[in-house]
């Protein structure tokens, strides 16, 4: 196998299973990036010492040395990799001592849902390349500082590094935001700042600092407070399904969580030294249509809002991060709508002096906005940094000199795709309202949305009681709380969310039900299982979050709509069309819905179960063959039970019951697995 030349792109996939190898890297391969394989964590490590990697995937089962341990072996090879764990469910609470010490940076639950991984990945590798370029920038910091003594030129280039290192990068494809930033390094040489994070559509955060101190030490702390919050800024992988082009809100950190986070550093960091660091992060969610922020020790900014007409200064700054525990303010949120304007300047604004002494008019900004409220971002921030040049008469400043500005362009309606939303209060007496909810929603479908709207009200029906029974132990005042169900309509099918604030549940860890009458629980989420097309669950994050479900079902229609029924017993899937004609009109969904079923349930030994089976034509027949294909590469088999004579005439006569086992009846077929 040819080796790939060290790069960025480079990843690393360890794992022995064959099937799961191949689906991992042909979606890796299709997205462009260069990948090597092993099938062991021994084979892997040898690849480490002599190769460099953006990101090692390692499933947690191989031979002799596990996932975990391969990684923490990796930690020490290469610990400027990103590290993805695959698990089962039941592995997943081991992580978190491995995850403290950095061994793993990401997980993805198993089974794989391959859209989810490739998400995951994508955001692992734009982690390592900007990890990669701070080290990178460092590096030449220091490097270039050792000679800054010798002349004027070698000091004009620390200089550049450190701006390079401290200015941030404006996000692209921003549909609702428009920015315009401008970061001027002083002599004096302190540490300002500024970074901007697009983890979703709506959502921009912006966050501007300032290292009060002198010197390259300051450059080195703004340094490593952009790399935490890098860290905390970016959201991990944490649901078990992603839903395509979506984050959850409750997925990313809360401003007010990130600067805590931060300040837990610094205040180790920054022990016994003469430094702090005022920050400014604010979240703008056009959504919601709020900017929420938390302002540690940073200068006001200033807000024009374009509706009203009216510009306004921010509230005083609080203590800087690095001198307290914790702040005592709470974060404080701001309603936006299009057209706003928000100027976040640093201290070298109010500090800019005229030739005899005077200072900077701030309200000077007040007169260029209402002036020009119709302007693009850029062209304010090139009217403001003339004012101040004219008001100085130079370009340079006392400190550092930064100057954001961020225009709202486009607001997103609230509940934009939905075609209703609802709230309930979390009681049974509420079932007959939400089963009405769903069904006006399900009645504008396309197709059979009466078939469709029975469905999906007895999935609802079912996770609402499940919320109401389990989700919340103090039921002494069940009314108090709120479920929240959204339905939207797609292009392919519908969509349903439902969300709480109750206990979040692992759905991998559900137990299947009894089919034998000797227990009646786990049949909820059996019946919700059989009924979805996907399932996507995200447990909140904090202790007031939000948990989400996402219910997909895609639109029937009559012309192709079939009835498959299913039974586990002593571990063999017996599925039942419950059909006479399986022939070109229907085979491809047939094949579709029993591979369904077969993932869902993981069980590799199936039964086809044909009695009301009265024709199959070629297609038909090509199904149970696809099918039969699909199982034997994961171990398993096909077998046919209780055919009738014109069913089984059909076999005969292309020679199929020669690659089928038939059997008179469902007990004999099931024997013949053991």
């Amino acid at each position: 196998m040819s080796s790939p030349q060290p790069h960025e792109d480079n990843i690393l996939i360890i794992n022995c299973n064959p099937q799961l190898l191949k689906d991992l890297q042909s979606i890796l391969n299709r997205a462009g990036y260069s990948i090597l394989t092993a099938k062991s964590a021994e084979e892997g490590i040898q690849f480490l010492k002599s190769q460099s990697f953006a990101l090692i995937i390692c499933d947690h089962d191989l031979p002799k040395l596990n996932g975990l341990e391969m990684l923490k072996e990796s930690h020490v090879l290469a610990p400027e990799s990103m590290r993805l764990i695959l698990v089962g469910g039941e592995e997943h609470p081991m992580l978190s001592p491995a995850i403290e010490r950095g061994e793993i940076t990401h997980c993805i639950l198993k089974p794989v849902v391959l859209e989810a991984f490739l998400v995951t990945v994508k955001g692992a590798i734009a982690h390592f390349k900007a990890m990669q370029e701070n080290r990178r920038l460092q590096k030449l910091l220091f490097d270039q500082n050792q000679n800054m003594r010798r002349n004027d030129q070698s000091q004009q280039k620390v200089l550049k590094i450190r701006e390079e290192i401290l200015k941030g990068k404006i996000p692209e494809d921003l549909r609702s935001f428009e920015i315009a930033a401008v970061y001027l390094t002083s002599r004096g040489e302190d540490g300002n700042f500024f970074e901007f994070y697009h983890p979703s559509a709506n959502i921009l955060d912006v966050a501007i600092g300032d290292v009060r101190g002198d010197g390259l030490p300051a450059a080195l702390i703004g340094t490593t407070v952009k790399n935490r919050l890098l860290r905390f800024a970016l959201p991990m992988s944490r649901v078990q399904v992603y839903r395509k082009g979506k984050i959850w809100n409750e997925d990313l950190f809360t401003p007010e969580e990130i600067l805590s986070l931060i300040n837990q550093d610094l205040e180790t960091f920054l022990g016994g030294v003469d430094y702090f660091v005022g920050l400014i992060y604010g979240r703008f969610d056009t959504e919601a249509q709020t900017f929420t922020y938390m302002n540690r020790g940073f200068p006001l900014f200033f807000h024009y809002h374009f509706k009203k007409n009216i510009f306004t200064q921010s509230q005083g700054p609080s203590i800087p991060l690095g001198v307290l525990k914790n702040g005592p303010e709470a974060p404080i949120s701001i309603e936006i709508g299009e057209g706003d304007l928000f100027i976040f300047p640093s201290e070298g604004l109010s500090k800019a002096c005229s030739p005899t002494g005077e200072l900077f008019d701030v309200s000077l900004l007040n007169e260029i906005v209402l002036t020009h409220r119709g302007s693009s971002a850029e062209h304010i921030l090139r009217l403001i940094r003339q004012a101040v040049a004219e008001h100085t008469q130079q370009n340079n400043f006392a400190g550092d000199f930064t100057l954001v500005i961020v225009k709202i362009k486009e607001m997103v309606p609230q509940n934009l795709n939905y075609e209703g939303l609802a709230k309930f209060a979390c009681d049974l007496s509420q079932l007959q309202a939400v089963r009405s909810f769903v069904d006006r929603i399900c009645k504008n479908a396309p197709g059979d949305c009466e078939y469709l709207s029975t469905q999906i009200q007895l999935l609802i029906s079912e996770v609402f009681s499940n919320l109401v029974k389990y989700a919340f132990p103090d039921r002494l005042q069940p009314l108090k709380e709120t479920v929240i169900i959204a339905g939207s309509l797609g292009k392919e099918g519908i969509q349903f969310e439902i969300s709480d604030k109750g206990i979040s549940i692992d759905p991998s860890k559900m137990k299947e039900p009894a089919l034998s009458g000797e227990d009646e629980s786990g049949f909820g989420w059996y019946i919700i299982r059989a009924i979805a097309d996907e399932l996507t669950y995200i447990p909140k994050r904090t202790a007031e979050g939000w948990n989400h479900l996402h219910v997909f079902k895609k639109y029937l229609t009559q012309e192709v709509r079939m009835n498959l029924t299913h039974t586990l017993k002593d571990n063999v899937l017996i599925i039942t069309p419950e059909f006479e004609n399986l022939d070109t009109k229907n085979a491809g969904d047939f094949k579709n819905q029993v591979i369904d079923l077969i993932s869902t349930y993981g069980n590799q030994k199936v039964i086809f179960d044909l009695h009301q089976l009265q024709f199959v034509d070629s297609s038909g027949l090509g199904s149970f063959l696809s099918i039969l294909k699909v199982l034997n590469k994961q171990g398993g088999d096909l077998k046919l039970s209780r055919l009738n004579r014109s069913t089984q005439a059909t076999l005969e006569v292309v020679s199929l019951h020669k690659i089928f086992e038939i059997f008179a009846g469902n007990e004999d077929a099931i024997r013949s697995f053991k």
